[in-house]
C-alpha cells in the first residue's frame, strides 16, 4: 500500500467511494503492473473492476483447471 503513489490514492478514494473491494482491487493491480496514474485512470475509466474484478474478488472465478475423466 505505501509502494503507491498518494495520487494514485487520492485517485481511487475519489472513484471508488463506499466500496473497498473495488478500491482494493485497483490498488492491488497498480502494483502488480507498476501502473502510472495515466494509465490507472484510463483503466478505471473502462470499468476494468466490472469486466474482471468482480468475478475475482467474489469468489466466482476458479483458478483450478477443469478436469476430465
Amino acid at each position: 500500500m505505501f509502494s503507491v503513489p498518494w495520487g494514485h490514492h487520492k485517485l481511487i478514494i475519489d472513484r471508488c467511494k463506499g466500496d473497498s473491494d473495488k478500491a482494493a482491487f485497483f490498488v492491488k493491480k497498480t502494483i502488480q503492473n507498476n501502473w502510472s496514474r495515466a494509465v490507472l485512470d484510463n483503466f478505471m475509466g473502462t470499468d476494468l473492476y466490472a469486466r474482471q474484478g468482480k468475478a475475482l474478488f467474489c469468489g466466482h472465478h476458479s483458478s483450478k483447471k477443469s478436469q476430465r475423466f
